[in-house]
């Protein structure tokens, strides 16, 4: 998959129409109308009911006040897409707010098959432009198997007490361009259903996922992770996203039901986050291999920017590869975790990590630290090269709640100077006139780097 990909897509849909059926839906129309923009429907899901490959649903402006999920289960094909959106220039809302779902779910297996717009045993299918609020369960959820190439574009999703966009067990999936805003809302549960210790799942859940695209997107405002790639997740990017303003990581990766690999995040922006990026293995017998975060964006959050967490099982992650990120005024004093920073290797359940080339600057108690002695990373391929950082800036010892004692770790070829930026604390990373970052002239240059440059674009 390619990031152009959702555009092809759009491309393929406006084709289609040219030899397909356009359905229309109007809070004015009539379930037993033709469907036809002079006989709308009344019901979206009536249009749902009636398409074929190649149709286009358009959605007449109003607020939509549905009392059952809109479930999408009609499938295109590769050159006829089924495309779910509003009248061009027009303004649609789903209001799920009595949308109270027959049997109240009692476990969260069942919540998992739950959602406003819920897509299931479906492909081919591109929803785009809506507003969905006020949801008792999930906003959008994408469920497999058999539910492949969907794409979600440019929608909004605002309370909600699953999360935003949830995609489980599907393949070739593209969810860009959307804003998730207080997803994950314990406010959002019924009377009746079961009180879980926290709500379920995150801003946008990937789960499971194999070929997936997560691009462009802006989480914010939400009560748990932002965007969190999970379970056995295969074949992914996650780029151009900004997330801050939620309650937990940013960005979070952890392995669940197998083994979780070759995902690829960067170019993200996070802030005021507890954590910038967590990287866990939580289930037992599962496992994390080749994860490349690189020229991403992790400052003023709570926690450190990166952590590699010890939660659940604490299972064994390999290749991970931590490279030309900015990881700046990362950690708080009291932090509830204990001693926060740039980088923090909390476990001892990693081998082949690779901290490269990195800009790792003004951060709490530590650019680098974790629980390993400096003599021991060598025994598991720990790689720290090339960054610029004080590899001992405030270096402090508080244990915190995982009761875990640090070691703050000096790297090799490290530079301790740094790009004079503009306005860090406000997200301005941009080199102030005349200030000018060493540039790279050390040797060595581990052969999966393929950029000559520090940091998230500090050097051009």
């Amino acid at each position: 998959m390619r990031g152009y990909y959702c555009f092809l897509l759009l491309l393929l849909a406006s084709f289609s129409l040219l030899q397909a059926t356009n359905f229309y839906v109007s809070p004015r129309g009539l379930d037993r109308a033709t469907g036809s923009i002079e006989n709308p429907f009344f019901n979206i899901q009536t249009a749902c009911d009636s398409v074929g490959p190649g149709d286009t649903i358009f959605i007449r402006q109003g607020v939509y006040l549905i009392k059952n999920e809109i479930l999408v289960h009609k499938s295109g094909t590769p050159d006829s897409m089924i495309v779910i959106m509003p009248y061009p220039g027009e303004h649609v809302t789903i209001n799920a707010n009595e949308y109270e779902t027959p049997n109240a779910p009692n476990t969260l297996k069942q919540f998992n098959n739950l959602g406003a717009v819920f897509v299931k045993g479906a492909s081919y299918v591109l929803i785009q432009n809506l507003n969905i609020v006020l949801s008792h369960t999930a906003g959008i959820m994408i469920r497999g198997p058999k539910t492949h190439h969907i794409s979600i574009i440019n929608c909004k999703v605002d309370r909600t007490y699953g999360p935003g966009i949830g995609v489980w067990n599907c393949e070739d999936i593209i969810i860009a361009r959307n804003e998730v805003t207080k997803a994950n809302d314990q406010d959002m549960r019924l009377d009746g259903q079961p009180l879980f210790s926290e709500a379920p799942h995150e801003a946008i859940s990937i789960a499971g996922v194999v070929r997936f695209e997560v691009f462009e997107n802006y989480v914010h405002l939400c009560n748990k992770e932002g965007i969190d790639c999970k379970e056995n997740s295969l074949q992914g990017k996650i780029y151009n996203n900004i997330v801050h303003d939620v309650y937990r990581q940013g960005l979070y990766v952890d392995a669940w039901f197998g083994k979780l690999a070759d995902v690829e995040i960067y170019n993200n922006i996070v802030y005021n986050c507890e954590w910038g990026i967590g990287i866990s293995v939580e289930n037992k017998n599962s496992s994390m291999e080749n994860i490349r975060i690189h020229n991403n964006w992790f400052y003023n959050n709570r926690g450190s920017g990166v952590i590699l967490g010890i939660w659940g099982a604490n299972e064994m992650r390999s290749h991970i590869y931590i490279y030309n990120n900015t990881i700046y005024n990362n950690g708080r004093f009291g932090f509830w975790a204990g001693a926060t920073g740039g980088i923090d290797i909390k476990t001892k359940r990693v081998k082949h990590l690779y901290i490269v080339n990195n800009v790792i600057q003004n951060n709490l108690c530590f650019a680098v630290a974790g629980t390993f002695s400096e003599g021991d990373l060598a025994t598991k391929d720990i790689v720290i090269d090339n960054n610029m950082m004080i590899y001992n800036e405030n270096f402090c010892v508080d244990r915190g709640f995982f009761n875990t004692a640090l070691n703050s770790y000096k790297g090799n070829n490290t530079i301790q100077t740094f790009p004079a930026f503009n306005n860090p604390h406000k997200g301005d990373f941009s080199i102030q006139q005349g200030s000018q970052a060493p540039v790279n002239t050390f040797k060595y240059l581990p052969d999966f780097l393929n950029s000559d440059y520090y940091g998230a674009k500090t050097i051009e």
